[in-house]
């Protein structure tokens, strides 16, 4: 059907790309779907007449309240349209940083997180991004972003704010631009102090932190220690959240880049704030594995291995009390597993399970290496089925069955 229309859509481009955004009329979707199908001539048309940024001036600068419609259309298509072929967009990409003032709606993070991908064609957009100086433009916005943020998750100031920090992580995966996010300001900026924020705000900025530390800027990040250190020790929260485990994996960073930090850590008695953590989180599996590979990650770490290991094996023996929750259970097994997996045998020194722990731990793990169900049955050969044999109307009668059973 594309093929036909496409000598049409090619005449009439221009009214074709307008009826995709005028919403009022008959056949405004169908634009929009025929549009949406990636089409060589089509996207040529595009192109040439230049309709991608020209809507894109028309919409960005008047708002209606069919505005979040519109924008995400334009996201979608240009989305399509650059990754299709992203040579075509070389002198024209400017516009594309002008949606970043609408990165919470749901077609422009996906058009950024599509553009900041792995594929060949990807990495091309992201030099017309490095270009374009689009860390410049999210540090900015973040940077003059109000101290105060509103707890209404309709309220999109809070939404933008927060898409904001979840592109940094997707920029710092760009090896085209992984350099420029990963500055002594980018963490400065990035590690803004709000003077209230909610829970989805602290989450998004503490995972866009924690994934532009690295060795060299790492100095500019145990700047914030004092602050990280405080969110985790002093915790109110009813559950363990996304910040927290960006933390955790901070401070996992940190130590392993700076011995002197690591000295603090052991000093601030992170063995015994981990184990505090899983205690008053039993059922939180999220905040058991990032513990679990915190502990296993930093037992090369000088002196790491006696400070963490002791607490969390002495809350792991908890963990098999009886009463305790499943979750806290698997925690307990998978954490002394890990640990025996690191065939490190001076780590058999800080395991002081007593006898009936240990008892349960190998009965769990007799569980755990027995094939579940016994063994597989014997696969029936193509002989031991009629289905093959079945005649013209006895297979009509089954497909009437099977599809009438699904209405």
């Amino acid at each position: 059907m594309l093929y036909i229309l496409t000598p049409s859509i090619n005449l009439h481009i221009q009214e074709t790309f307008d009826l995709v955004f005028d919403l009022e009329r008959p056949g405004s979707t169908k634009a929009f779907s025929l549009l949406s199908i990636p089409n060589e001539n089509v996207i040529n048309s595009i192109f040439e007449n230049n309709l991608l940024t020209s809507t894109a001036e028309k919409l960005f600068t008047t708002t209606d309240e069919d505005t979040i419609v519109k924008i995400n259309r334009l996201a979608f298509l240009t989305q399509v349209c650059c990754i299709h072929s992203p040579a075509l967009i070389q002198n024209n990409f400017s516009f594309v940083t002008r949606f970043l003032h609408f990165c919470h709606y749901r077609s422009v993070i996906e058009m950024f997180r599509t553009f900041l991908g792995t594929e060949e064609k990807s990495r091309e957009l992201q030099h017309f991004l490095l270009d374009e100086k689009i860390v410049d433009h999210v540090l900015n916005m973040i940077k003059d972003s109000p101290d105060e943020i509103s707890d209404d998750p309709n309220d999109e100031q809070s939404q933008m704010i927060s898409a904001l920090f979840r592109l940094i992580p997707l920029i710092k995966s760009s090896e085209v631009l992984s350099d420029v996010i990963s500055t002594a300001e980018a963490i400065q900026i990035v590690s803004k102090l709000f003077s209230h924020a909610p829970l989805t705000v602290l989450n998004a900025q503490w995972a866009a932190i924690n994934a532009i530390i690295t060795e060299s800027n790492s100095n500019d990040a145990i700047q914030l220690a004092d602050r990280f250190l405080q969110m985790l020790d002093n915790q109110d929260e009813e559950a363990f959240t996304p910040y927290m485990e960006s933390i955790i994996q901070i401070i996992q960073k940190l130590v392993t880049f700076n011995t002197e930090f690591a000295t603090r850590i052991i000093e601030w008695n992170i063995g015994q704030k981990l184990a505090s953590i899983i205690e008053k989180y039993p059922k939180h599996t999220l905040a058991h594995l990032t513990i679990t590979k915190f502990a296993t990650q930093t037992i090369e770490v000088p002196d790491f291995a006696q400070a963490v290991l002791p607490p969390l094996y002495e809350i792991a023996q908890k963990g098999f009390e009886p009463g305790q929750p499943v979750e806290f259970r698997a925690f307990a097994f998978n954490f002394q597993k890990l640990i025996k997996e690191q065939n490190n045998q001076e780590l058999t020194q800080f395991e002081k399970f007593d006898s009936d722990t240990i008892e349960k731990i190998n009965e769990l793990t007799e569980v755990v290496n027995n094939p579940y169900g016994g063994s597989l049955p014997q696969h029936p050969s193509e002989e031991d089925h009629d289905f093959g044999n079945l005649t013209p109307d006895q297979l009509m009668t089954l497909l009437r069955f099977i599809t009438s059973s699904r209405r």
